[in-house]
């Protein structure tokens, strides 16, 4: 209650059905929908009490701006004059005072996104669905969308589920986060936690990491041809595995001297990427891509260092038979299953 929650996913994941299912607009083939305790899978949209804000405004074009925010509240019964002197309040609430007896036709996008939105507030909802309603804005205009948000929900206490494909907004935006793949929620918890701790390889490169080292762990040591890692002391992870680290997490020394958690490379590329890098270091065929202000040359040795509170390790699914030694085991390269926790 009181929070909000992003559905993060590419497109086609299912996030949008999942709020189709949620407002009514979608009836389930199986199970049911509760909210607040209260089972709501076969209620009307309008018994619900569930406001929705699209990806377009999807204003009434015949009705001025006061018209739009006031005509849930005509619904609720109340007469035109006190529907309108409510609807004010929420128009005020999004910033659009001055445009209350404006036309539609003359809103910009994001106007028309405000005042969607004041008119789903103005519905009074108990949980509030954003279907990606700033994904056609633009970046600076999206900007001021999302600190609305912030704002209103500071100032409502409203519950919501925003759907985006947009990492940043959910980061920006929601207490927890559920990633999705293929209609399947594969992990949810912070952003913070998708991002630097991925439960398998799969969210791992859903949320755009590229670096992946398999080895072998025995003890508290991650063993690979890249060499030897030290793991943290709570690590619960043995045999087979892969370490993965952000682009962003590693750091590139320009020198070819050994230190510990890091390896040695050539680099192989270097490309712009803003104000910073993306620097190519390939070690024995595999490429690393690290994010860097630093800008070693074309084939230059170099050292990227991999802090341990970086990187995370995850296990590997291997059909390990009796003869095989742990050397040997090292040394296969299956395809990577699921993260026991998740798959469960």
């Amino acid at each position: 209650a009181g929070g909000l929650l992003a559905l993060l996913g590419a497109s086609g994941a299912g996030k949008t059905t999942i709020l189709r299912l949620i407002s009514g607009l979608l009836k389930p083939h199986s199970g049911s929908i509760t909210l607040d305790q209260q089972e709501i899978t076969n209620l009307d949209p309008a018994e619900r009490r569930i406001g929705m804000v699209f990806q377009q405004p999807m204003l009434f074009p015949y009705l001025d701006v006061i018209g739009n925010v006031a005509s849930p509240l005509r619904l609720q019964g109340l007469s035109k004059a006190k529907a309108q002197l409510a609807a004010e309040s929420f128009i005020e609430m999004v910033g659009m005072r001055q445009f209350s007896r404006a036309s539609i036709s003359t809103l910009s996008g994001g106007q028309g996104q405000r005042i969607a939105l004041a008119r789903a507030l103005a519905a009074k909802p108990r949980l509030l669905l954003l279907d990606e309603p700033f994904s056609a804005l633009d970046v600076d205009i999206r900007s001021e969308m999302q600190d609305l948000i912030a704002t209103l929900r500071a100032e409502t206490q409203l519950t919501m589920i925003l759907v985006t494909h947009d990492q940043r907004e959910a980061g920006v935006l929601a207490d927890q986060v559920a990633l999705i793949e293929k209609g399947k929620i594969i992990q949810s918890g912070s952003m913070s936690d998708l991002y630097r701790r991925p439960a398998s390889l799969q969210v791992f490169q859903a949320m755009g990491g590229v670096n992946q080292i398999d080895g072998f762990v025995k003890g508290n040591l991650f063993h690979s041809s890249f060499g030897t890692f030290t793991l943290r002391p709570d690590n619960p992870v043995t045999g087979p595995a892969s370490l993965l680290f952000r682009q962003e997490a590693a750091t590139i020394i320009a020198s070819d001297s050994k230190i510990p958690n890091s390896f040695i490379g050539a680099v192989s590329s270097i490309r712009t990427i803003g104000f910073r890098y993306e620097v190519g270091i390939d070690y024995d065929g595999q490429e690393m891509r690290i994010e860097s202000s630093f800008t070693p040359r074309i084939g230059e040795r170099v050292t990227v260092l991999i802090p341990q509170e970086e990187f995370q390790v995850i296990p590997r699914a291997v059909e390990a038979r009796p003869e095989l030694s742990s050397n040997e085991l090292e040394t296969i390269r299956p395809e990577f299953v699921m993260h026991p926790s998740v798959a469960n």
